[in-house]
C-alpha cells in the first residue's frame, strides 16, 4: 500500500512554524483519504495566505495539530510506503509534531518524487523541479497548487507515471527506493531512455 501526502505550513521550520493543512491519500488494496485544515493558534502570514489561499477565517474553528496527529497516526499504516514531492519537508514537520504530541515518529519507508524526477530528468530541459512544472512536463492536469489535496493528488499521478514507466522496463519499488538515493548523473545513465 502507498500513502501519498502533503502538508501546508506557515513557514519552513517546524520549530517556529505551524502546519495549517494535512492531506493523505492511501491506495493499493483499498483507497481512503484524510484531510484536515489545522488551527495553528496564531495568525497565518499574509504571504502564506497568498500562496495557499488558506486564511485565518478558514482555520479559526478547526482542530489543532494536537487533535489531528493521533488521527493521522491511525490513518497511516506502519507498513505503508509514504510518497511525496519533497517528502523530507513534510516528514520533518510531521515527525516533529508526532514526537512532541505522541512521543513517536513515522518509521515508514518513503519515496520522494522530487528526488526521482531530478534523476529521471537530469540534463532535460526543465526550468525547475517544482511540482507544477513537473506536472506540466508529464501532462498531468492539476490546478490549485499549494493546497494539500491538489498537491497530493498531482503527486499521486506523477508517482504512478514514474512507477509505471520504470516497471515496464523491469524496475520495481525497491529499485525506485535505491534510485532516489543514487547520485543524479549515475541514476540518469541508468534511466535516461525511460522517460
Amino acid at each position: 500500500m502507498f500513502t501519498v501526502l502533503d502538508i501546508e505550513t506557515t513557514g519552513f521550520s517546524p520549530i517556529n512554524s505551524k502546519i495549517i493543512e494535512v492531506y493523505a491519500h492511501t491506495f493499493g488494496k483499498k483507497e481512503k483519504e484524510f484531510h484536515e485544515l489545522v488551527n495553528p493558534n496564531r495568525p497565518i502570514p499574509k504571504s502564506i495566505t497568498r500562496l495557499t489561499g488558506i486564511n485565518n477565517n478558514m482555520v479559526y474553528n478547526k482542530p489543532t495539530i494536537e487533535t489531528i496527529m493521533p488521527k493521522l497516526n491511525k490513518f497511516i499504516s506502519k507498513s505503508t510506503l509514504i510518497v511525496g514531492h519533497n517528502i523530507s519537508f513534510d516528514m520533518r514537520f510531521l515527525n516533529y509534531y508526532n514526537m512532541k504530541i505522541n512521543n513517536q515518529i513515522f518509521n515508514n519507508n518513503s519515496l520522494c518524487t522530487l528526488k526521482l524526477v531530478r534523476r529521471l530528468l537530469y540534463n532535460k530541459q526543465v526550468t525547475n523541479h517544482r511540482l507544477n512544472t513537473i506536472c506540466d512536463y508529464f501532462n498531468i492536469n492539476s490546478n490549485n497548487f499549494h493546497r494539500a489535496k491538489a498537491d497530493t493528488l498531482a503527486t499521486k499521478e506523477l508517482f504512478l507515471k514514474i512507477k509505471g514507466k520504470l516497471e515496464n522496463n523491469g524496475f520495481n519499488i525497491d529499485d525506485l527506493s535505491n534510485l532516489q538515493n543514487t547520485p543524479c548523473q549515475k541514476a540518469f545513465k541508468i534511466m535516461h531512455n525511460l522517460i
